[in-house]
């Protein structure tokens, strides 16, 4: 049953005409469809169930089983309304980019942009019916048309991988469910494809500032030396051994510095009880990103944080990936007192107990990671653009 809504004053004689559209090539691209799709030779005359003066409702006939329908309301002899039934719609899309200034010219800051090789969501209503492979077309500003396979799809949601060998520019997005033909395109949605900022090449081993992850000595003189030469080079990769390392004092990452693992089963880090722990153990501003590793703690207020402002130019662009972390502030053997002094500390916190892992602004990304902590596992604000995928999060006492 379709139920139409609007303004309809004059309700006497009212036909509703149908037609399924004819479910053949999609391609090339009909980007200019010549008026409404009703097929004089294949339509078909319903009486309307119900007429009121703010809705007619309607029984959709069977012309051929499941597809794209278009109909046309006619009172009094004339076209009142037209529209189709599963026809695809798209509402808005997401990138893997979110920027703080237009790319271009006119460009508006809300459309999606992407980077090669990077995955573009789409969202909107009947993309993907019955078992047929939804396609999606990029269309260039000069007319090439690349035609995509989604990686993932449903009815309201779709995932296609941007190609690696795609021209950076203004392209528009339109998909197809795989029925009704060249008249089944949805409307188009602006993307950009930009290029990538640059990554940081430079590698640098903490071991040579010291560090040998023995589990004996305090390693944390050593990783911060290692951090500010990164920062002083504008940003490196700073590679842990294996083994386990002993910090002390909280951790700050400089921005466009990675610090990376051997793996989460090979490398940890841990850090001592301690009654006053510090805001977070490691902090990072934005552009930054803590990777194949495990983090031991006890007492602590938020394990990973970043700047939680919203603004793109002071934070976001954080990645969290293939961590462990297990905080636990009540391990061990506490007497009630302690026990009651840490639990009313962290109530002390805006958010009524530590977080894990507490990031926000733009691109932010987090992905396979298990952690456990003794308040939020997981705080987010003000993300545009984010990724929260294939986690495992636990938190309690």
């Amino acid at each position: 049953v379709v139920m139409v809504c609007g303004y309809f004053p004059q309700r006497k004689q009212v036909a509703i005409e149908v037609v399924r559209l004819r479910d053949d090539d999609v391609k090339p691209l009909n980007v200019r469809r010549a008026g409404f799709p009703m097929d004089e030779r294949k339509r078909r005359v319903v009486k309307p169930l119900r007429v009121t003066e703010t809705a007619i409702m309607f029984e959709l006939p069977d012309m051929g089983g499941l597809g794209i329908y278009a109909f046309a309301i006619r009172i009094n002899g004339k076209i009142a309304c037209a529209s189709m039934v599963n026809h695809p719609e798209i509402w808005w899309a997401l990138g893997d980019v979110v920027a703080s200034k237009a790319p271009f010219g006119a460009w508006r800051l809300e459309h999606p942009m992407c980077h090669r090789n990077g995955e573009l969501r789409i969202f909107g209503r009947c993309l993907k019916l019955g078992k047929r492979t939804p396609t999606v077309c990029l269309r260039s500003h000069d007319g090439k048309m690349i035609y995509l396979r989604p990686s993932m799809a449903d009815e309201w949601s779709l995932v296609v991988r941007i190609p690696k060998s795609i021209a950076h520019g203004r392209y528009e997005i339109w998909m197809h469910n795989g029925y009704g033909g060249r008249n089944g395109w949805s409307g188009p949605l602006p993307l950009a494809i930009v290029p990538r900022e640059r990554e940081p090449q430079t590698v640098i081993d903490v071991t040579k500032f010291g560090a040998n992850g023995d589990d004996v000595a305090d390693d944390t003189d050593a990783l911060k030396a290692a951090l500010d030469e990164a920062k002083r080079r504008g940003g490196a990769i700073v590679v842990l051994p294996r083994g386990r390392l002993f910090i002390t004092e909280a951790i700050e990452i400089p921005p466009h510095v990675t610090l990376r693992g051997a793996g989460r089963e090979l490398t940890a880090i841990c850090i001592p009880d301690v009654d006053e722990p510090p805001s977070a153990w490691f902090i990072g501003a934005h552009h930054f990103a803590i990777e194949d590793l495990t983090i031991y703690c006890s007492n602590h207020q938020h394990v990973i944080a970043s700047d939680m402002s919203g603004d793109a130019k002071r934070s976001g662009y954080a990645r969290i990936e293939r961590i462990r972390i297990r905080a636990d502030a009540y391990r061990g053997h506490l007497k009630p007192r302690q026990i009651d002094l840490r639990f009313r500390a962290s109530l002390r916190l805006s958010t009524g107990g530590g977080d894990t892992i507490r990031l926000g602004g733009p691109c932010i990304r987090i992905v396979d990671c298990d952690v456990y902590g003794s308040g939020r596992s997981l705080y987010l604000r003000r993300v545009v653009g984010g990724v929260v995928s294939n986690n495992v999060l636990y938190n309690g006492r």
